[in-house]
């Protein structure tokens, strides 16, 4: 706008000196047109010096919290410049806000965001425009630098106790699923096998029947882990906000169940429909698996438990434990839900 404005300023006054016959005029006229005409040069020749990417490429954030991402900015031209504008777009999934932000042509610009929700925030630098001395005109730039803000939630660990540390419970659920080794009288329950089991510890004949391998897991190793299945059914047509609660749960009933466990095995269907699966052993292995589920797109068929001492996350969000409803969550008010929940779990 300015620069057009000086431009129209600049043919006026030629206008009046043609007219009138004032060199002056003329010469001001004149000189003005070959200023802009300079500074039109001028941001042309700067622009192609000037380099602008995000700081960082991933970045960890606390929903709630704001949190800044910065912008590097490299101007290896000598002509002085004015400043520099950048596009900016950001969100969660598909549905991005366009914002613009100024700063300078040599240093660093910061983008400032608080996220409402827990998940993967991207953002994009669509373009950036440089400006000259006079902030009369600016050529635009093209750029293609992504960065993504992984937000997650507040550290709460739900209330979650078993009938061995002297909380009710259903005495007859503790066994079901145990089978009795011959000859020795201790308790044992399948798992799927994982890295580092031995060979001696499969269960071939129930591995045969299911067509995957499984290991015979004794009871008091069964104590040490507890099995969380994420049954992921209608992410995809949750909302943000959906998605947000199931997060907040999924952290929480981590946190919960490493209180009295040592160890966390998480499974899920990841976006081919195959079965992922996760052990998580201390609290900062958390934001891990969240991390997993952030990136997890278009994820098949529910999963189910595998014994009735599994316990099970829906979309909803409910709690269960084999097929058995543990606490069932509205939603409205999470934080205060989370914090006065009392869960009783069979061991």
């Amino acid at each position: 706008m300015k620069r057009m404005l000086l431009l129209l300023f600049s043919v006026f006054l030629i206008y009046l000196a043609g007219m009138y016959r004032y060199p002056a005029l003329m010469a001001l006229g004149v000189g003005q047109g070959l200023l802009l005409l300079f500074l039109v040069v001028q941001n042309c020749i700067c622009g192609r010096r000037v380099q602008a990417a995000f700081g960082r490429e991933n970045m960890a954030a606390v929903k709630g919290e704001p949190v800044s991402c910065g912008l590097t900015v490299r101007y290896s031209g000598k002509l002085p410049t004015g400043g520099m504008g950048f596009l900016i777009r950001y969100g969660y999934g598909e549905k991005k806000r366009r914002k613009r932000l100024y700063g300078k042509a040599d240093g660093q610009a910061a983008f400032r965001i608080v996220p409402a929700y827990c998940g993967a925030v991207w953002l994009q630098l669509e373009g950036f425009w440089v400006y000259d001395y006079f902030s009369l005109g600016r050529v635009r730039k093209k750029a293609a630098q992504r960065m993504r803000v992984m937000v997650f939630p507040k550290e709460q660990a739900l209330d979650i106790r078993f009938p061995e540390d002297g909380y009710g419970g259903n005495p007859e659920s503790n066994q079901a699923g145990a089978v009795a080794l011959s000859g020795g009288g201790d308790i044992f329950q399948v798992r799927e096998y994982r890295m580092g089991d031995s060979a001696r510890h499969l269960h071939w004949k129930l591995s045969a029947r299911m067509g995957e391998l499984l290991v015979k897991e004794r009871e008091q190793e069964k104590r040490r882990q507890a099995v969380l299945v994420l049954d992921l059914e209608g992410y995809g047509e949750n909302r943000q906000q959906g998605r947000d609660a199931f997060y907040e749960l999924v952290s929480a009933v981590v946190l919960g169940l490493l209180r009295v466990r040592e160890e966390v095995c998480a499974r899920w269907r990841d976006g081919e429909g195959r079965t992922a699966s996760m052990e998580i052993g201390q609290a900062s292995q958390c934001r891990e698996l969240l991390a997993k589920l952030y990136l997890t797109e278009a994820p098949g068929e529910g999963l189910s438990a595998r014994s009735d001492t599994d316990f099970v996350l829906t979309m909803e969000p409910r709690l269960f434990q084999g097929g058995r409803e543990l606490y069932r969550f509205s939603g409205e008010d999470l934080q205060e839900e989370m914090r006065k929940a009392r869960i009783l779990a069979d061991g």
